[in-house]
Parts: C-alpha cells; structure tokens; sequence
C-alpha cells in the first residue's frame, strides 16, 4: 500500500467509522472527515462507508450529509450496529439510503467488482451464498468485498465491539480454504480507540483482510481507490 497526501482525480475513498471518537463525537461524521471531503469535492467519486456512519442517526443526519456530498459524490454504504442495529436506525437507514437494499450486491468501480455487505444482519458470519459468490469472479483484478464487521476469529480483538456477534467464526485459514478467488475484504469497524490499530492487514492465500476506521486520533487514515494504470 501507498500512503499519499493527495487525493488524484477520479478517486473513490473508503472510510470505516466514520463518526469518529466514541467518546468526543460531535453527532455527525468526524470533524476531520467532514474536512477532507469538502477539500476534495471535485477528486472523489464514491465514498464507500464500512458502517458507522453516525453515533446517532438521524433524518437530518443523512440530510446533512448528502448535502455536503452534493450531486456528484455517489454514496455507498456497508452497514454497521449504529447504523441498522436498532429498529428505528434501520427505519431511518432504509429511507435515506439511495442505492440497493438487497445486500449483498455488486458493483463495478474502476474494473474491480465490488461486493456490500450487511454484515449486523449476518450477525459477522460470511453466508456460504456470498462465499459462493466471491468464488465465481473471474476478472483479472480481485473481488472487494465491503463489511462493517470482522470475518474470522483472529480479529475480534481487535474490532471496536462486539456487538452482534452470535455465532462462532471460522478462522482465518478456514476463511481463506473457502475462498479461492484473490479478495480482499475490508471491515470498517476499526480503529476508535488508541489501543487498537489505525490500520492492519493481513495476508493468506488469496485472501487478504483489512480493518481500519475513524476515532479521531493520530495516524487516523482512509482507503483510496484509485485507476488500476
């Protein structure tokens, strides 16, 4: 991976947790990334949020945010806990969201195939449709598959919660049997605490995993996906 400074034309930016502090949150997204989008309005084309968009959603929160997007940004989001965990969140989520409910479902970014997850309804396991699904690409980049949640026990430590988790998951070696097709999955419930990673990542197979997310701390980052060439 790279670490840049400077978003390049065309870019579609991931972000995990993106309300930020669990503690200092300001009830919108993270300060600091209400900033950067402002600032690269005319770089960013998607904006994929790995859940937690908000601590609290609201009708004005999403409101809020889409103005700030504008017309041009398109929004995609893998939902978290915070953002469908409850009744009424779901309600405000299911109303607001502006794309596909029917998770998982596939888009098509940059010629990567890109797979959205709902994880919180999943209660964190890889249903073996979606396996099934990540098996059957056959382009020459590999699949991403978008979730709020870890997918294998190794992780959970270091995930910001626990939160419904019911079932017990495979390992990560199990994960990576299963899966026989180059994917990369990226969880976005990471990094809202100082004692755990501003980013990891792992590698098995032809699986490789990634946490990260916002809580406004020191060497907070995001994931940009930018033209293969």
């Amino acid at each position: 991976f790279d670490l840049i400074k400077n978003i390049p034309k065309g870019s579609s930016i991931i972000v995990g947790h993106a309300y930020g502090s669990p503690i200092s949150h300001n009830g919108f997204i993270s300060k600091n990334l209400e900033s950067f989008i402002k600032q690269n309005k005319e770089q960013i084309e998607t904006i994929f949020f790995t859940g937690d968009v908000f601590h609290s959603p609201t009708d004005k929160n999403w409101n809020d945010l889409y103005y700030i997007l504008g017309e041009n940004i398109k929004l995609i989001v893998a939902p978290g806990n915070h953002d469908v965990g409850s009744r009424k969140s779901r309600e405000i989520f299911n109303k607001s969201i502006k794309h596909s409910l029917n998770f998982p479902f596939s888009i098509n970014i940059k010629n990567r195939n890109i797979l959205v997850e709902d994880s919180v309804s999943n209660k964190w396991v890889i249903s073996s449709d979606l396996k099934k699904k990540l098996n059957e690409n056959s382009g020459n980049l590999p699949t991403i598959l978008l979730r709020h949640n870890v997918p294998s026990n190794e992780f959970i430590n270091i995930a910001n919660s626990k939160y419904g988790l019911e079932k017990k998951l495979p390992s990560f070696k199990e994960l990576s049997d299963q899966i026989k097709n180059e994917t990369i999955i990226i969880s976005g419930d990471g990094g809202a605490f100082n004692y755990l990673p501003r980013f990891f990542c792992q590698k098995k197979n032809n699986l490789t995993f990634i946490l990260n997310g916002l809580g406004d701390l020191n060497g907070d980052m995001i994931l940009v996906l930018v033209d293969n060439d």
